[in-house]
């Protein structure tokens, strides 16, 4: 088999599962023998009568009977007035889970998951039970400043999950941390220096990354690469500390409640499959929004203030002047005090407006004008230049086609 979940029972195949519908254990050899392996033990003949008998619903209904306490938990956290929330984003996080457990990394979106929410909300309920699924050796733990220190990344090599408890930017060098994160995160090749050792030049890491932190975090990316391969789940409701569940964790994490998890996250690769990858639930979308906003200011300036069809309208072009006289206006209204130079301001809004999936933007000269064809400002962003304090701005260019 190519693709294969250990467990201290047995490896489990993937393909077998996901084409097949077969669900088996085959035993460890030293081929596929792996010391990071799952602690779940599918209980194989029953899930595979279930599944028999009743199809996903079937073998579902026989997950959940084996995690009683998991199915309150996670609908307790993602309770919502909105009754198919809940629902859905189980749906999304077990499919999360389940390709954390394949160790794939193909599938870019979702290599970073975020755990956002206050403290007693329940995010370290859910590390904890990540960690006893995947196994102690499978997980590397780390924070923002040890991303910054030399030997740091070679106790990567060989996790399927990096860990960050609490993220906290601090004062680490942004720029190097979020190039690192885009080259794991796309699965592309890092050098790994290893204490002792000799330099690993090129080394690509199969770790999928997963965040908690109360807010999501300020990270410079003009290219919104980090915004596009993650998934967001809100831990919205704090347990009061005298409801406060200690032995909870024990619970989710005892041999039967692990099956059952698992179970759910191997119907979680079937719903990727039939789904096509993941979908950001939408009544969290605004983690992924401010996360947009704070990775880079172009990217709210072009979600508000142009036209999100002008790539399609052939008449679509805009003046280098305009589009940079917004940008400042844009940075006025908004408080943002360092403008910069019009040319770092036109780059950077290229690689966002990349980023956003604009890719047929092009340079064009109009009437000895420079400007950019497929970019247009909508009705919002001509009554923002036409403001009195954005003087400067008004009469801009308007495009009048030469044909």
């Amino acid at each position: 088999p190519k693709r294969v979940i250990p467990t201290v029972a047995g490896i489990f195949d993937i393909d077998g599962w996901r084409l097949s519908n077969k669900i088996d254990l085959m035993d460890n050899t030293p081929l596929l023998f792996n010391l990071g392996c799952i602690e779940a033990v599918i209980p194989v003949d029953s899930a595979q009568d279930a599944f028999t008998q009743n199809g996903l619903q079937g073998l579902e209904d026989y997950a959940w009977s084996l995690c009683p306490d998991w199915k309150k938990f996670l609908e307790s956290t993602f309770r919502h007035d909105d009754p198919e929330c809940a629902p859905k984003v189980i749906r999304e996080l077990h499919k999360w889970i389940g390709n954390l457990l394949t160790g794939s990394i193909k599938t870019h979106s979702g290599n970073i998951g975020w755990l956002i929410g206050a403290p007693g909300a329940g995010k370290s309920v859910m590390l904890k039970v990540l960690e006893k699924l995947l196994g102690k050796k499978s997980i590397v733990s780390s924070t923002m400043d040890n991303l910054d220190k030399q030997f740091h990344l070679s106790s990567w090599i060989g996790k399927m999950l990096a860990m960050f408890p609490d993220m906290d930017v601090g004062r680490v060098d942004k720029r190097k941390i979020v190039e690192l994160l885009k080259l794991i995160s796309g699965s592309d090749p890092v050098a790994i220096d290893r204490k002792y050792l000799s330099e690993v030049p090129s080394f690509r890491l199969d770790t999928r990354i997963v965040v908690s932190a109360n807010q999501m975090p300020s990270i410079p990316d003009p290219t919104l690469a980090l915004v596009r391969r993650s998934i967001a789940f809100h831990f919205r409701y704090i347990v009061p500390e005298c409801e406060r569940d200690d032995d909870l964790p024990d619970r989710l994490t005892t041999p039967d409640s692990l099956a059952g998890i698992m179970l759910l996250c191997l119907i979680g690769l079937k719903n990727i499959d039939a789904d096509g990858g993941f979908q950001q639930p939408i009544w969290y979308a605004s983690l992924i929004k401010d996360f947009k906003a704070q990775s880079s200011p172009y990217a709210m300036m072009i979600e508000e203030y142009l036209d999100q069809d002008a790539f399609n309208n052939q008449d679509a072009w805009t003046s280098t002047k305009d589009l940079f006289a917004l940008y400042k206006r844009y940075c006025e209204e908004h408080g943002h005090n360092h403008v910069g130079v019009q040319a770092t301001v036109i780059s950077q809004l290229k690689s966002c407006l990349n980023g956003c999936g604009w890719m047929l933007v092009e340079e064009r000269i109009v009437d000895g004008k420079k400007g950019y064809h497929g970019i247009q400002i909508n009705a919002r962003g001509e009554a923002l230049m036409n403001t009195a304090e954005g003087g400067e701005a008004g009469g801009h260019d308007t495009f009048t086609p030469p044909f």
